[in-house]
């Protein structure tokens, strides 16, 4: 059956599981979509101070994006917002381990029989620079972009008060953690930080509009990225409330009017 369309839920709304046994055993998750055929799956991984994970053996690519506190995967540091992906490889798979206990967005692949002989290297997005996209307004760092595949990860931000009035269509699989900010998200409403979505392509989402501005997590799976648009019928009535709901200048003024008495 594949994952289920989720559009879209808040990750901490998702009661933590701690995990007695597998490759992470020791953490505990917040589910946040799976795959029931090959039971691929996205979470966001909590990690005791002093928790260790041998993933030796384990046959699945794996990407994690630091949230908050900081894990060592081979070694090096990931911390908030540090990006890695993992891929089985002829030997043994990297230690990772938690010093300090960590929040990570775990995105676990299927299973594979491939066998890659690759170094452990970790992303800090934070020395990135902001590149330009194509939609105005918005902003990425990217990942990871599988050239056989067509897949990727990315950092995105928009811009405060970006507006965007048609709906977005994509060809491919979309994954969003929203990080920080606010998004109007068509009829569905607010997304705030925290909201998660798994979208099948060719679903219509939109008018997309932000207030303060926004920054996500995403990935695309099962071919090139491409965007497409379709007009929303009563989008201008969508935005006008959605934007009325703070003040253009977002300070206190008062009643007086400045005027000299």
């Amino acid at each position: 059956m594949g994952r289920p369309h989720i559009e879209f839920i808040n990750a901490l709304d998702v009661a933590p599981r701690p995990l007695a046994d597998g490759p992470f055993e020791g953490a505990s998750l917040r589910l946040l979509s799976e795959d029931g055929e090959t039971g691929a799956y996205t979470a966001m991984l909590f990690c005791p101070a002093g928790w260790r994970a041998d993933l030796s053996g384990f046959d699945r690519p794996v990407e994690l994006f630091g949230l908050r506190g900081a894990i060592e995967v081979g070694g090096r540091p990931l911390g908030e917002g540090c990006y890695s992906h993992l891929h089985p490889t002829r030997d043994a798979r990297p230690l990772v381990a938690s010093p300090g206990g960590a929040h990570v967005l775990l995105m676990v692949e299927d299973a594979t029989d491939e066998r890659r002989s690759l170094p452990v290297h970790v992303i800090d997005t934070g020395t990135m620079r902001w590149q330009a996209s194509l939609a105005p307004g918005l902003s990425v760092k990217w990942l990871r972009i599988d050239g056989e595949t067509g897949d990727r990860s990315w950092v995105a931000a928009s811009c405060a008060r970006k507006q965007e009035n048609r709906a977005e269509v994509h060809p491919t699989i979309e994954e969003c953690l929203m990080l920080r900010g606010d998004c109007l998200l068509g009829r569905h409403g607010e997304m705030t930080p925290g909201a998660y979505f798994w979208r099948p392509p060719y679903v219509p989402h939109g008018p997309l509009c932000t207030r303060n501005g926004a920054m996500y997590f995403f990935r695309t799976k099962g071919g090139d990225f491409d965007t497409t648009y379709e007009t929303v019928p009563g989008w201008e009535d969508l935005v006008r409330e959605y934007f009325a709901r703070e003040p253009y200048l977002d300070l206190d003024l008062g009643e007086a009017s400045g005027a000299p008495a």
